[in-house]
């Protein structure tokens, strides 16, 4: 009778992205860096790394605009490397790069990081990665890309 009292349920749809330097935004406006596509309703992204360890020894430890405090902070654990995700707020994400070097961004694993509402789905935004200083609102990128639905 009263649907609209009624929390409407998502359906979960998930796409998967996969790491490619033709989508780095974060070196500020580069000509030609493309953006991701995402399927409108989007309410999961798995981030593949594919070897992530290139991405760690090319924009960690071979990078040399990398703030000495983070990689302190990483050195001395008060510090970890994760993912925000600015769609609609800043939410981020800690759980770190699974075995088959990927991040899966959701509802479930995205935490407000100053966001009023709670993560839904994916319209259009970007993904950062970087280190987040635990205890502080700080956090440093180290590589960044954009998303948008078709």
């Amino acid at each position: 009778m009263f649907k609209f009292l009624k929390k409407q349920e998502i359906t979960p749809k998930s796409q998967t992205l996969k790491f490619d330097e033709q989508y780095c935004h974060s070196a500020g406006k580069k000509a030609g860096a493309k953006t991701y596509k995402i399927d409108k309703g989007t309410t999961e992204i798995i981030f593949d790394f594919g070897n992530f360890d290139h991405f760690w020894e090319t924009y960690v430890n071979k990078n040399p605009h990398v703030p000495e405090s983070s990689l302190t902070a990483l050195k001395d654990e008060s510090g970890v490397f994760c993912a925000q995700i600015v769609d609609g707020g800043p939410y981020i994400y800690t759980d770190g790069v699974n075995d088959q070097n990927q991040m899966t961004f959701n509802a479930k694993a995205l935490k407000r990081f100053g966001a009023k509402k709670e993560f839904k789905q994916f319209t259009k935004g970007v993904i950062a990665f970087g280190i987040y200083h635990l205890g502080k609102f700080k956090f440093d990128v180290l590589w960044a890309t954009m998303f948008e639905e078709k």
